[in-house]
């Protein structure tokens, strides 16, 4: 009965969402609640979340925690503009001094550690919760297909089956993007045989 979002809601997506029938209600509000849960909570991702004011489904902007502070985003009361609020609480200051650029902008610069550590669990789970955004796109763009057999195994990668793999983040990325993209391809068979059914690649 429950709709499923290709992209977590938290993150600002109301329109990749696949209508109800297409996800079971133990699956949307069990296993796949965790990956996205996992997904909303990669640093990166969270950041980007207070940055740009996006709020949870409780309507809830998080605020990103530091070692040495907190950045919080405030929303302008009455049309004004939101604010950035950043709390030092060790020394050196977790954010430099800000500098005027030409264009009217301010550039600062944060440097402090935090969010989730990067365990072997949890990267399974941002493996898994990618994989599931991979999958979900197949359904947009595929529709029935998506039940075939040959995408069992990567069902149940999702839903919680060991499996070996890699999880890569990029440490400098253009901070100005605000988009997401997806790209995946149907593996081709060898004699008639369906190998593993998806090659993706999720950039966020």
């Amino acid at each position: 009965m429950s709709r499923e979002h290709v992209f977590p809601e938290s993150v600002g997506n109301e329109d990749l969402v696949l209508p109800p029938g297409v996800v079971c209600d133990r699956c949307n509000n069990g296993s796949l609640s965790v990956l996205d849960k996992a997904f909303c909570d990669l640093h990166p991702i969270n950041l980007r979340r207070t940055l740009l004011g996006i709020p949870n489904r409780n309507g809830t902007i998080p605020t990103v925690r530091y070692s040495g502070g907190t950045l919080k985003f405030i929303s302008g009361g009455d049309g004004g503009d939101p604010i950035l609020e950043i709390r030092s609480t060790t020394s050196p200051r977790l954010v430099s001094a800000p500098t005027q650029l030409e264009d009217g902008r301010v550039e600062v610069t944060l440097k402090g550690s935090g969010g989730r550590r990067m365990t072997e669990k949890y990267a399974a789970q941002l493996s898994r919760s990618l994989l599931k955004i991979a999958l979900e796109s197949g359904w947009i763009d595929h529709g029935q297909q998506m039940y075939e057999p040959r995408f069992d195994y990567l069902r149940s990668v999702i839903l919680g089956v060991r499996f070996k793999g890699l999880f890569a983040i990029y440490k400098n990325v253009d901070s100005t993007i605000n988009s997401a993209q997806v790209t995946y391809n149907f593996v081709p068979t060898v004699d008639g045989v369906h190998l593993s059914g998806l090659e993706f690649d999720t950039r966020v």
